[in-house]
């Protein structure tokens, strides 16, 4: 693994990110880009680990000293790893990030919802361009109950997933989700959406979808999400 760089967006938001070619990631990789932004005389809100040609996501060994959350990584907020091959993340990898409220999982080779557990602050999460459509349609409950996990979620990204449709189901637990993007799938009738999500939704983007050229579609949901301030459909 090559040399930790640290870069600093536009907004002066520090970020550490790895360069080298990885085929996992776990506690001690993330640990690195915290240590090298202290070191620069930065504070690390973002921990960027995109492009690296991750494949899993591994938790912490038993042979390593970390703790579920962990001190080490207090005041990360924002976890991208967007644009590797990421296939699986083991359910406690992440649980070291006590106060993670955005985690950015699009562009990788994930085929089912990982299960995320710990991750009780998390608001964000960015599922775009993963294959997601056939195990939605097929497990719709598991994936209910891993979305349940993650009980302050108010913004989802289900951008080009290959879907077909959105089961009820699905987010039958996210009680607190405000943002929902279905963008850019193949769901061919207006999703029916829960109850509990139709009453908080207050942003659907759904453009790109065949259903959004039915007649009525626009004026349904409408209709069925009573405070959606920007409704998307075209």
């Amino acid at each position: 693994m090559s040399a930790w760089a640290l870069q600093v967006d536009e907004r002066a938001t520090e970020w550490a990110t790895a360069r080298g070619e990885l085929e996992s990631a776990g506690p001690a990789v993330f640990e690195a880009a915290v240590r090298a932004a202290a070191a620069a005389g930065f504070t690390t809100h973002v921990v960027d680990v995109t492009k690296q040609k991750l494949v899993t996501i591994k938790a912490a060994g038993e042979d390593e000293d970390y703790t579920m959350p962990d001190p080490r990584f207090d005041g990360v907020s924002h976890l991208s790893l967007a644009a590797n091959f990421i296939s699986s993340i083991d359910s406690n990898a992440l649980a070291v990030f006590g106060s993670l409220t955005t985690l950015d999982l699009a562009a990788n080779s994930l085929e089912e919802i990982p299960m995320l557990s710990g991750l009780s602050l998390l608001t964000t999460l960015n599922l775009s361009c993963n294959r997601l459509g056939p195990w939605l349609a097929a497990e719709a409950e598991m994936a209910a109950e891993r979305l349940r996990a993650l009980p302050a979620l108010a913004t989802l990204s289900f951008r080009q997933c290959s879907l077909t449709e959105l089961p009820t189901p699905v987010l039958s637990g996210c009680g607190s989700l405000t943002s929902l993007s279905l963008v850019c799938n193949n769901i061919a009738a207006v999703p029916v959406l829960p109850d509990s999500v139709a009453a908080t939704l207050l942003t659907f983007l759904a453009a790109y979808n065949p259903f959004a050229s039915e007649p009525g579609a626009a004026d349904a949901l409408t209709a069925a999400l009573p405070r959606c301030t920007q409704l998307r459909i075209a």
